[in-house]
């Protein structure tokens, strides 16, 4: 079946009929449409297969859900559901907390597990998929297991110092890392899982390490090129390079300061 338009939706909501009735839009996607006996308004599912077991999440009541809203939050939430399984509904996230006797028991893990899924969800994929597993690597080998009451600030700073190891410092992804970490005690904070942030006496020490790390590394710190000579050697290498995409490409960046990724993803009527 062809793909529904919003002009379908609109008369098929309006219309009841005694039957309930299941509009698909395709790829899974449905708007469940009650029965005239029945209260309430048209409802978005979507029905996945996964493992081998088939199942349904909805996705909000039309028309507080349009349909260009419903294809998005479908196509997020197949792409969560390969690559991590489908977020836990609110009743299963009430029912592992109430796991854990007792709630001050709840432990990083768990907590960062539940942060991410409540507030991932405008994510790209591929965001989603940096984002957990970054905890995974660096935060949950030390924090993972342990409850949030009993993390202290230098645990925190254990993790930070790991990864900002002279051999091989990690300077961008520690500051994601932490800012993660700040992030889910501020959301475990606001579920009442704990009572204070760790994370928050360490702003100053993570600054503090990047700087011991470009003094024992310089190799591993690149200065920006701030005199002309300099300027003018990356200007004639940029124009020496046999790519002509990629040269143009770095002609735009050097002369409009725009990111890489905001250059891939432009249209022709943001140049034009």
């Amino acid at each position: 079946m062809p793909p529904l338009t919003a002009l379908e939706i609109r008369q098929e909501a309006a219309r009841r009929t005694d039957k309930t009735r299941t509009l698909s839009d395709g790829n899974g996607l449905n708007l469940i449409v009650p029965a005239s006996a029945a209260n309430g308004n048209p409802r978005w599912v979507l029905r996945y297969t996964k493992d081998g077991r088939s199942s349904m999440r909805g996705l909000g009541r039309y028309p507080e859900v349009s349909l260009l809203d419903a294809r998005k939050a479908a196509l997020q939430l197949r792409a969560q559901i390969q690559t991590s399984g489908p977020p836990l509904t609110a009743q299963q996230q009430r029912a592992l907390i109430q796991a854990t006797e007792p709630v001050e028991n709840v432990t990083f893990a768990v907590a960062a597990q539940r942060w991410f899924d409540a507030t991932s969800e405008h994510l790209t994929p591929k965001h989603r998929a940096q984002v957990i597993s970054s905890l995974k690597a660096h935060a949950f080998p030390t924090l993972g297991k342990k409850p949030l009451a009993s993390i202290k600030p230098g645990d925190i700073e254990t993790v930070m110092r790991r990864m900002m190891a002279p051999s091989n410092p990690l300077m961008e992804t520690a500051s994601r890392v932490f800012q993660r970490i700040n992030a889910v005690f501020e959301y475990a904070g606001r579920q009442e899982w704990c009572a204070n942030n760790p994370a928050s006496v360490l702003r100053g020490e993570l600054t503090r390490l990047k700087k011991q790390v470009r003094r024992h590394n310089p190799e591993g710190h690149h200065a920006a090129i701030l005199d002309d000579v300099g300027i003018a050697g990356v200007l004639q290498a940029v124009a020496a390079y046999r790519a002509q995409q990629t040269r143009a490409a770095l002609e735009v960046i050097i002369y409009t300061g725009c990111r890489s990724g905001e250059l891939r993803q432009a249209t022709w009527a943001e140049i034009g």
